[in-house]
């Protein structure tokens, strides 16, 4: 894992408590979106309320979220593609 953060520019923060677990974000720095990648319909996500002039938050960005519980990355999930997250 520090290799490949290193290699992209990254920077690692470790939380760990004994009994409790340990928590590790990466920052990884942003990147320009490319030409091949587009901007793909996202006919799959829920209005919520939006009208149709309203960006969602997320369209055209990505999160990559890891959870041991499924049931956490399930509600993750579903959180993120509301607000426009691949």
């Amino acid at each position: 894992m520090h290799g490949i953060a290193k290699e992209h520019g990254a920077s690692i923060e470790v939380d760990s408590t004994p009994g409790k677990g340990t928590t590790i974000v990466i920052y990884f720095p942003a990147a320009q979106p490319s030409a091949a990648l587009g901007s793909a319909p996202r006919d799959d996500i829920e209005d919520a309320g939006r009208n149709e002039k309203e960006a969602l938050q997320g369209e055209g960005k990505h999160i990559l979220y890891v959870d041991d519980d499924e049931s956490i990355v399930f509600l993750m999930t579903r959180m993120l593609e509301r607000e426009g997250y691949a």
